[in-house]
């Protein structure tokens, strides 16, 4: 910064020097690299964030301008806890030694952090002021002057009369990713990020990412996947997908902190590529609104990443390394990368979604395997999801669209809809977990694939339902297996007439009625339990009744009689447990 040199050679000459920068690009880097390469100047460093007062200042100034001479982390008046022993505690003038003192033409005092300043400008403007009139001393100020331009109204009047000169800083971002992969510790991992590097700077100019810290944050997160992936995946990493999903998970949470959600859905459905190539769709068609899918398509585009998107696998144990989950199983991440191809299984609609890569063969036969995938069902008798279904249906649809495949869109639909059908009377062969639609605007035809899909999980919710409360009903008669959660579980949903119940609970015995009793004793606890169970409390009462007509009151009563009967009383409890949850009290 040869202005900087200038200045700091000749004696005060009655202003101060202005670095000037968006945020991030490394202002403050830039100069604390240069103050610790001063011999003959001593540097002062304060930052103004927060601070409002003239008294703030000095304070910051002072505390900046210190050390003292007591053990520890408090060794460091600037520290957290060397601030409060300042306020709190009485020091010895022979315990503080200065760091730099105020001297004039030998000491520069950097102000960082202008624009953040807290109090009026004017307040910051006379500090400066002294500094450099009344001690004589070198002073340099670091805004980003956009901002401050913005925060103070008179920012520009007070710069004319105190600014002598302006650096502007530009981010030197070659220079700074090579020195952050230098201080990468383990060589390994260094060699790979390093070897890479051309890549990294590719993604972050062509996305416009000027803000350095979050240049740090991509090699860092560079460097935390090539600690943990399996070392025969590291020549693959930067020729594969997985360099591009990272950046994009990185900058889009650094440049907006409220896309959190939006940014897991991208990683957690294989039909992104094609619901953004149908928003482009209508979007020619002048259909399109500003929705999720536009959001999206906007921030992949200021990326730099709208090509890209087509690669990136539906991965949940991505989703967990960004989120620093444990349990994720890397090796399961690579493949979904194409860095094991030998484990990576062929699905032809990743082909389709990167269509613009394949060939027509290609593309054809992924068309066939999709359609014999969605006649087949899911995999060795397990039950095919939903969200695949839709992912097919959608993938084909855009082909169809496009006249690149033979059925028509109507025609398609239809297909599908057919399909769906079959799974309305057979909801446990289909697994519904997962399945979200994003807010988009959809086709006539699409719309109807959608309702027939959510039709469905209702179906499957339902028939869950009557799956676990049959499991639990069967827990309390055998107690074989694991002990279900009754609290959130309906257990009379599927049972046959209390008569029956009864004498099935008689025929297994003591056991089965204390677990009946357990259940209730516990739904007694829970505040909320009747939200999920209070279906129960019809059939309870047929219970109650049933049981108060077959117990003999006569003494003495049988142990499995009396257990039976304290089972009433549960019951009862419960009953008016649901009525008062039902109808509070005015």
């Amino acid at each position: 910064m040869r202005q900087l040199d200038n200045y700091l050679r000749s004696p005060q000459p009655g202003y101060a020097i202005l670095i000037s920068g968006d945020w991030g690009v490394g202002k403050s880097y830039k100069w604390s690299r240069y103050a610790a390469e001063l011999t003959d100047r001593s540097p002062i460093t304060i930052s103004a964030a927060g601070l409002e007062s003239l008294e703030d200042l000095e304070r910051a100034l002072l505390q900046a301008s210190i050390t003292m001479a007591v053990p520890g982390v408090v060794a460091e008046v600037g520290s957290v806890l060397g601030k409060a022993l300042l306020r709190v505690a009485k020091i010895e003038p022979k315990d503080i030694t200065w760091r730099a003192e105020l001297t004039r033409d030998k000491t520069v005092v950097c102000i960082d952090d202008v624009e953040r300043f807290a109090g009026p400008f004017s307040v910051l403007f006379g500090f400066v002021v002294n500094l450099i009139d009344s001690s004589g001393v070198h002073c340099l100020l670091i805004a980003d002057e956009i901002r401050a331009g913005e925060n103070f109204k008179d920012f520009g009047r007070y710069k004319e009369r105190i600014v002598g000169a302006t650096i502007h800083v530009e981010p030197d971002l070659p220079g700074f990713c090579q020195l952050t992969i230098k201080g990468i510790a383990e060589d390994g991992v260094r060699q790979i990020v390093g070897g890479s590097l051309s890549k990294i700077i590719s993604l972050i100019e062509s996305a416009r990412v000027t803000n350095l810290r979050t240049v740090r944050t991509v090699i860092v997160e560079m460097k935390r996947l090539a600690e943990a992936l399996p070392k025969d995946a590291l020549d693959q990493i930067f020729s594969s997908p997985l360099p591009s999903a990272v950046f994009f998970w990185t900058v889009a949470l650094a440049r907006d902190a409220n896309g959190r959600e939006i940014v897991r859905k991208v990683f957690s459905t294989d039909q992104v590529g094609i619901m953004l190539a149908l928003h482009d769709v209508m979007k020619e068609k002048g259909q399109a609104t500003e929705d999720e899918t536009a959001s999206l398509a906007s921030t992949l585009e200021r990326l730099g990443l709208s090509a890209a998107v087509h690669s990136w696998p539906a991965s949940q144990e991505f989703i967990d390394h960004m989120r620093e989950s444990a349990g994720v199983d890397y090796q399961v991440l690579a493949a979904q990368f194409g860095l094991l191809p030998e484990l990576r299984s062929y699905d032809p609609l990743m082909v389709i979604g990167d269509y613009a890569s394949a060939t027509d063969e290609q593309i054809q036969a992924a068309v066939g395997h999709a359609q014999a995938e969605l006649v087949a069902g899911g995999e060795e008798g397990k039950a095919i999801k939903l969200s695949r279904i839709l992912s097919i249906y959608r993938s084909l649809y855009f082909l169809s669209f496009k006249g690149v495949f033979v059925q028509t869109q109507e025609e398609w639909t239809q297909t599908v809809l057919r399909r769906l059908d079959c799974y309305l009377s057979t909801p446990d062969l289909i697994d519904c977990a997962g399945y979200e639609v994003w807010p988009d605007d959809y086709s006539a035809e699409e719309r109807k694939v959608i309702a027939k899909c959510d039709e469905i999980v209702e179906v499957a919710r339902k028939h869950a339902k009557v799956v676990a409360s049959t499991s639990a009903l069967s827990w309390i008669l055998s107690g074989e297996g694991v002990a279900p959660n009754t609290n959130a579980t309906p257990v009379f949903s599927s049972a046959p007439p209390p008569e029956d119940f009864l004498a099935k609970l008689r025929e297994n015995g003591m056991a089965a009625v204390i677990r009946l009793n357990k259940v209730f004793r516990m739904r007694l606890s829970v505040t909320n339990s009747p939200d999920y169970v209070g279906g129960d409390r019809a059939y309870a009462q047929q219970l109650i009744t049933c049981i108060e007509r077959s117990v003999p009151s006569q003494r003495p009563l049988s142990l499995l009689d009396a257990e039976i009967k304290q089972a009433a009383t549960y019951l009862r409890s419960f009953v008016q447990y649901v009525d008062r949850y039902e109808r509070p009290s005015a």
